[in-house]
């Protein structure tokens, strides 16, 4: 077997090299004098270093030649972050870099500088190569994964990683549905070859890989992930919901299927309509409704799945109050818990359930206990209602 690829990321991988002093220099708690006190004691290639350091993650066309003399300065971190600032810019920089490596008047070190930059700008074509011809898929396999990280071009990496989801091996097949999917929309153009394989592949992870990276290109994949909701076999369903889910909210058009997926006779269905409801983040009073019935599942994935969905729902509005001290008869102690959170933040409109908060008081649980009291505490301060304020005081000190 043919040893793993070498990687090429620079001293510190992708990331830009940052001096230690730089994490100090950020803390909000520092006063400003205080910091201008501390550059004034350090020497100035220092400051140039904390100064430059963000080049590596922002830099554009126009800083080409501040970068070159970075990479021929002396200092390594200013070289290491005008490397990986290059690297980002791609090809665009190449005839500076050919220039200036090819100059006699460049000093070895720097000219070797140039030349390892070029070859990092240039490695995407190298394992290009490797993933469409070398004959040995553990090369082809790491190649696919190494192009994910690359920063471009991604109009040449997208299209070979989407031919290569014919590969002949399952396991290079599973790299390259995962490498699209960590790219991210950036993969738009390999959509009909994600398309082919989360409908036809026989491998569940290149599937659930195809799905989640269609998920991750946003809506122009919804079509293809609505169609495999309502019209797909159960794992279909499956992974189309987890890949909506990943959507976020450009998913919404996908909730009315969501919902029937969460009241669906196969227990992992309906845990992946009530997870991936809390995804999408619509919470309509038929949604929130749907996820309280779901908190008293027989399944207890389900009910926690439900529970958690419900803990995105942020500051619930009046009509959710209702569903949330239905939440608190579940047999799940974890929702039970949330729905006493959740009726904390809901602020006056919680006031609707401090009776039944009341009684969660005496809950079996600590946990549960313990969430009820806290809320009870902060509607006490909230309300204006004299004899809600009274039972509740009652009941705080009942409980002590």
């Amino acid at each position: 077997m043919v040893g793993r690829l070498p990687r090429d990321d620079g001293a510190d991988g992708n990331r830009p090299a940052v001096h230690p002093l730089a994490h100090s220099l950020d803390s909000p708690k520092r006063e400003p004098v205080d910091i201008l006190t501390e550059l004034m004691r350090k020497p100035l290639l220092l400051i140039l270093v904390l100064a430059l350091a963000p080049l590596a993650a922002t830099a554009q066309q126009h800083d080409v030649p501040i970068l070159l003399e970075m990479l021929q300065g002396p200092d390594p971190k200013l070289q290491q972050t005008a490397h990986l600032a290059l690297v980002k810019l791609g090809e665009r920089v190449l005839p500076e870099l050919r220039i200036l490596a090819q100059d006699p008047g460049t000093a070895e070190p720097v000219r070797q500088r140039a030349l390892h930059t070029i070859a990092r700008i240039n490695r995407y074509k190298v394992l290009i190569k490797l993933l469409l011809e070398d004959k040995d898929p553990v090369r082809r396999y790491e190649a696919a994964t190494q192009l994910s990280s690359l920063p471009g071009p991604m109009n040449k990496i997208v299209p070979a990683l989407g031919n290569a989801l014919t590969d002949k091996s399952l396991e290079v097949r599973q790299s390259v549905a995962r490498a699209l999917r960590v790219i991210g929309k950036k993969s738009r153009a390999a959509m009909p070859a994600l398309t082919k394989a989360f409908e036809e592949s026989t491998d569940a992870i290149v599937r659930d890989e195809a799905a989640r990276a269609l998920g991750q290109i946003g809506k122009p994949a919804l079509p293809v992930l609505l169609k495999g909701l309502t019209k797909g076999n159960s794992a279909t369903q499956a992974y189309a919901a987890n890949a909506l889910g990943e959507m976020g909210h450009e998913a919404r058009p996908a909730v009315p299927h969501l919902l029937a997926l969460a009241s669906d006779k196969n227990a992992t269905l309906r845990r992946a309509g009530v997870t991936n409801l809390g995804r999408v983040g619509l919470y309509t009073g038929k949604v929130v409704d749907a996820l309280v019935r779901a908190a008293a599942d027989k399944d207890p994935r389900v009910g926690y799945a439900a529970a958690v969905a419900l803990n995105g729902l942020g500051t619930p509005e009046e009509k959710h109050i209702q569903p949330l001290v239905s939440l608190l008869r579940s047999p799940l102690p974890y929702a039970r818990e949330t729905a006493c959170q959740m009726l904390g933040r809901s602020g006056a409109a919680g006031v609707k359930g401090a009776q039944a908060l009341i009684g969660a008081l005496h809950d079996s649980e600590d946990l549960v206990r313990r969430a009820a009291r806290q809320t009870l505490s902060t509607i006490a301060k909230q309300t204006t209602d004299v004899d809600v304020l009274r039972k509740i005081q009652q009941a705080l000190k009942d409980t002590r």
